[in-house]
């Protein structure tokens, strides 16, 4: 659940939540000297906000996530009020965008930026 940085200060942690498998995105993050804490519910997310200080929080939408994922993301926010959340999107969702602007083209709709 946590990472092996012993020597990271309290706002060097940064809780993740994500539904989804994003071992890359937290290697990333570690190869910055984040001390990443990972959480995939509700559950976990409040256990390690119980015992971890953290100033931020990440976590990933994705344009498939289900209404129960969003309303833990609402939760969580009423949990953790003093973290700084930062919401990262997913690849999928630039994907949609970028086929959505496909589309429009093809139909002659303005794309409006």
């Amino acid at each position: 659940m946590s990472s092996s940085y012993s020597t990271s200060p309290a706002n060097r942690n940064l809780i993740f939540f994500s539904a989804a498998d994003s071992t890359k995105l937290q290697n990333t993050l570690k190869s910055h000297q984040w001390r990443v804490f990972s959480a995939q519910s509700l559950h976990q997310a409040r256990d390690l906000i119980a015992t971890h200080p953290f100033y931020v929080g990440l976590y990933i939408i994705d344009p498939h996530d289900d209404e129960n994922y969003l309303r833990q993301i609402e939760q969580l926010f009423n949990y953790s009020s003093q973290i700084k959340w930062i919401t990262g999107v997913s690849n999928g969702s630039f994907h949609s965008t970028a086929d959505s602007e496909k589309e429009r083209k093809k139909a002659n709709f303005p794309i409006l930026s």
